[in-house]
């Protein structure tokens, strides 16, 4: 398992500076990030005393975070300079070749071109020190072609690590068939909240934006929740299991937008309301969908390049994880904690929108995507 910040070292502050707890007014929007074991200091301290060409990334292997730093004279001494910085944390350091800045520079450079060389996903693995390159045609000449691009740009060619993507696909999961959806919020909601005069929408509800079924995702404020963006253009309307007219969507799907849609609903509240939180590669995570329930895995990659759904632009600035979704999950929300514990407690942060998974043959087959949090609006 490995954490990946979002765009690259120097990014790293920012985003650890903006996880603050929860406030415990549930209508307002947050972020929420546990560095009960000192992480921050780390981070911290990372920034302090590496340039962006010495830092090779970080990730959790189990409970122990690992630091990557590009093989120098200084390795040494900086190794024990973190070391008394860290002491709280189980911290290992690692010698890599090449910094973590150089592998997404390179990944950034191939991904307008992962349509003409059919590439699904591009990732800069922060555990090998590598750009993996997903590749559905998988073949010396497309790899040769794809080198000869890379090299012919400055960029280095040694850590390009082409993988046969061939068996699989990656597919959005709307449905087009109203599927069958078992999952109801109201069995686990506190009496309160049950009995509560206003009309309220769930996370994990199944909503229909157009001619598509899909889930009605996190919700940020009472007033404010989101689903997934694709398999429609601009405004669609939004229906309820039933068939009812209960609101509109709107669509933000392509490119750095990703894959997701506000939603307003008419005369009504969300709920459960959860704060936002910066999904790390190792988090544990928990999948509500309208078809599916509730499902769980770990994240495994993050700040991706996916091609889905061509001629669309590659989604960026994606994430993936190992948790099981279906067709009709679209728009789930993804959570750090189980439904059962946020409709129970005030903490839990959403990490992001179920968007698509990999299937072979119809079967998921392990993995699955979605949008960071952090980019709705």
């Amino acid at each position: 398992m490995k954490i990946k910040r979002l765009v690259c070292f120097l990014f790293v502050t920012v985003l650890l500076a903006s996880m603050v707890s929860i406030s415990a007014e549930a209508t307002l929007e947050a972020c929420s990030f546990d560095d009960s074991n000192g992480v921050n200091d780390v981070i911290d301290s990372i920034n302090e005393n590496f340039q962006a060409n010495e830092f090779g990334g970080i990730y959790y292997d189990g409970d122990t975070l690992i630091i990557n730093i590009v093989e120098s004279e200084n390795f040494l001494r900086r190794n024990m300079l973190m070391k008394e910085i860290s002491s709280t944390v189980d911290v290992e350091y690692r010698m890599v070749k090449y910094s973590i800045q150089e592998l997404e520079e390179t990944k950034e450079f191939l991904t307008p071109v992962m349509n003409d060389f059919n590439i699904s996903v591009l990732d800069a693995n922060e555990i090998t020190n590598q750009v993996d390159v997903f590749l559905k045609e998988y073949n010396e000449e497309t790899i040769r072609n794809i080198e000869a691009y890379t090299a012919s740009n400055c960029y280095n060619i040694e850590y390009l690590n082409f993988i046969d993507d061939g068996e699989e696909t990656i597919v959005s999961t709307v449905a087009y068939e109203k599927p069958l959806s078992t999952f109801n919020i109201e069995n686990i909601m506190p009496a309160e909240e049950k009995n509560s005069a206003r009309t309220r929408y769930f996370s994990g509800a199944q909503i229909r934006i157009g001619n598509g079924y899909y889930t009605l995702g996190p919700a940020l404020s009472s007033s404010k929740a989101y689903s997934a963006g694709h398999g429609f253009q601009g405004s669609a309307s939004v229906y309820d299991s039933s068939g009812m007219l209960i609101g509109s969507a709107r669509s933000y799907y392509g490119g750095a937008s990703g894959d997701w849609s506000s939603v307003s609903i008419y005369s009504a509240d969300y709920y459960p309301v959860v704060g936002r939180g910066d999904p790390i590669a190792g988090n544990r995570v928990y999948m509500l969908g309208a078809t599916s329930g509730e499902t769980s895995g770990s994240i495994t990659k993050t700040n991706i390049s996916i091609s889905a759904n061509a001629p669309y632009a590659p989604l960026t600035g994606m994430c993936a994880g190992n948790y099981r979704c279906d067709m009709g999950d679209s728009g789930g929300g993804i959570f750090s904690r189980s439904i059962v514990d946020l409709v129970n407690s005030s903490s839990g942060v959403t990490y992001g929108i179920q968007s698509a998974g990999r299937f072979s043959g119809g079967v998921w087959a392990g993995e699955s995507y979605f949008t960071p949090i952090s980019k709705v609006n």
